[in-house]
């Protein structure tokens, strides 16, 4: 097989997402999970390489896709070393969901004509059988691998009215989270048959959960809906005979709002769902929304900013996001009387969740009960770099992360790359120096990966507080939601989406007045709190461990009542009619 030039941005904008289910290293055998943050959990991660001789990928299909065929074409892409003239490529597929998989292995030559460094791209072809089932494909060449999980649907009929979901299901990032779980919710309505419409990352899924959604997946294929993501156009293709449920952002051209997956344009009923961290809303946006039969948004506080406009808009209904079962209090809590004191902040970095005023708070926390011998545990990993720098109008902290060289690469590309573990180690090196330039004891770091959803519990179980003093949330910030239903007592600001969580919580949390903020971003909106109050409440929280767990515990019973179930009802009624 001959390897041909291609086009860079354009291999490399297929590329723009990191597919959890890729697994690539520099050895095949070097996906063991391995210890971080002194012994505080084991996180299993999905991996990713750089390799330092040839990069390979492949392109097509991505990990996720709903495949109507078990004959596969696939696009193989690779940056080769400009010393290696002829290498030699395997391509082999495995069936994941049986005990006894088949496999399949082919290995042809690669060559590369001339002295280039550029990305090249070459095709191959694999058969998967039998249909209805997940099958890895993976690209192994000069040791290094990469893989992505597909599956193959099977013939179906459809008794239940489809309802469409326009964004990727899984894959560890807030709209996969949500997504993943209306789906689970959705398919346990009777009447509704919910539909991926981009690609179904469930990694993370149970059997169980899968075998739910199966009818979900075959169905997609019977409508002909698989993947037909266009973030440029408001349809690509004829539309859906059947109600569409869109993910609304900053997605279209110029950064204009429009659907996440906008060529997923229906003919009979369109709903979008709302995040926006923002009070300005210009005449463009505005006519966005109307072309939608109703808006779902993300929090009381955004319903609120829409409606001051006072312009004419589709009926608006407010999402609150649910829990999943997963998130539960442990029976018991087992401290030891040198245990550190463990504070958990979650979110990506940036101005509008509040790091800076985390890192103030725990130093005065710290300096004043140095016994507590605390821990800051920073789930502060963000994919997108430009977002990161608006901590440099933080209140509280100087300077920002530098850029690491993986950062650096993603400036002239389209979208984040696929990432190593290396790659990650310099991020969290460059975020605990910047947390030390910051005042903060380097023994004192916990900073962690990017993580998957499911290792979320772990973490929170291991956590004395949790700490959200953010400045503005579109939604009600699922984090700190699955903080309060973990039994962890939470600290977070009350304003704008936070608002909602701390209603639910009711007495179960540690609220923070805040006032309207000054000195953002352009454009930012949100709110401010006193640092000191919380530093108090860490104190608080520190000094009467026990009676402040009988307070989370009483904001975890209300949380955990707020289930995916309820929360999706509102997605039934604008989808169907209310009942």
């Amino acid at each position: 097989m001959q390897a041909r030039s291609g086009a860079t941005q354009g291999a490399l904008a297929r590329r723009n997402r990191q597919e959890a289910l890729h697994k690539k290293t520099h050895s095949p055998k070097a996906a063991a999970p391995k210890m971080l943050i002194l012994g505080l959990l084991l996180i299993a991660q999905a991996r990713a390489y750089t390799n330092d001789n040839d990069d390979a990928w492949i392109n097509a299909p991505r990990s996720g896709s709903i495949l109507t065929s078990g004959r596969v074409d696939v696009a193989l892409a690779l940056r080769p070393s400009a010393d290696t003239k002829q290498r030699v490529a395997c391509l082999s597929t495995e069936q994941l969901d049986v005990d006894n998989p088949s496999t399949t292995r082919d290995c042809f030559d690669v060559t590369v004509e001339g002295n280039t460094t550029k990305i090249l791209e070459a095709g191959a072809s694999v058969t998967l059988r039998p249909r209805g089932h997940w099958f890895k494909v993976e690209l192994e060449m000069s040791g290094s691998a990469f893989a992505v999980a597909v599956y193959v649907a099977d013939t179906t009929s459809i008794q239940r009215t489809p309802v469409g979901l326009a964004w990727d299901w899984g894959g560890g990032i807030g709209w996969g989270v949500a997504g993943l779980h209306i789906a689970l919710a959705l398919a346990g309505d009777e009447r509704i048959l919910p539909v991926p419409l981009g690609r179904a990352h469930l990694f993370e899924a149970s059997e169980a959960q899968r075998r739910l959604l199966k009818p979900s997946l075959d169905a997609a294929a019977l409508l002909n809906a698989t993947d037909r993501y266009d973030d440029q156009s408001i349809s690509t293709g004829d539309p859906l005979p059947f109600p569409v449920v869109h993910a609304l952002g900053r997605w279209g051209v110029n950064g204009s709002l429009n659907s996440m997956d906008a060529g997923c344009w229906s003919s009979v009923k369109n709903i979008g769902i709302l995040f926006a961290e923002t009070e300005q809303w210009p005449s463009s946006d505005l006519e966005g929304l109307r072309r939608y039969d109703e808006v779902l948004v993300g929090s009381t506080w955004l319903g609120e900013a829409l409606l001051r406009k006072g312009e004419p808009l589709p009926p608006i209904r407010v999402f609150v996001q649910g829990v999943s079962s997963g998130f539960g209090p442990s029976s018991a809590i087992i401290r030891h009387t040198n245990d550190r004191f463990r504070v958990f902040s979650g979110g990506k970095l940036e101005w509008r969740k509040g790091q800076d005023i985390v890192v103030e708070a725990f130093k005065r926390f710290s300096h004043k009960h140095p016994q507590a011998n605390a821990q800051l545990v920073c789930a502060w990993s963000n994919s997108w770099r430009q977002t990161t720098l608006t901590i440099l109008n933080a209140t509280h902290t100087v300077g920002v992360p530098r850029c690491t060289k993986r950062q650096a690469l993603e400036e002239v590309t389209p979208g984040p790359l696929p990432k190593s573990d290396q790659d990650h180690e310099d991020e969290r090196n460059a975020l605990a120096d910047w947390l030390v330039e910051n005042g903060i004891d380097r023994n004192a770091i916990a900073a962690l990966p990017p993580l998957q959803h499911g290792d979320v519990p772990g973490i929170l179980r291991k956590v004395d507080a949790a700490l959200f003093p953010n400045r503005c949330e579109g939604g009600t910030n699922l984090v700190a939601m699955e903080a309060l239903a973990m039994g962890v007592p939470t600290i977070l600001t009350d304003g704008t989406g936070q608002r909602d969580t701390v209603r639910l919580a009711g007495g179960g949390c540690w609220p923070l007045a805040a006032a309207p903020a000054t000195g953002g971003p352009p454009d930012a909106a949100g709110v401010e709190v006193d640092v000191a109050d919380a530093a108090a409440a860490l104190e608080a929280i520190y000094l009467d461990a026990a009676g402040a767990r009988r307070r989370a515990l009483e904001g975890a019973g209300r949380l955990r009542a707020w289930t995916w179930g309820r929360a999706v009802a509102v997605i039934a009624e604008a989808v169907l009619g209310s009942p």
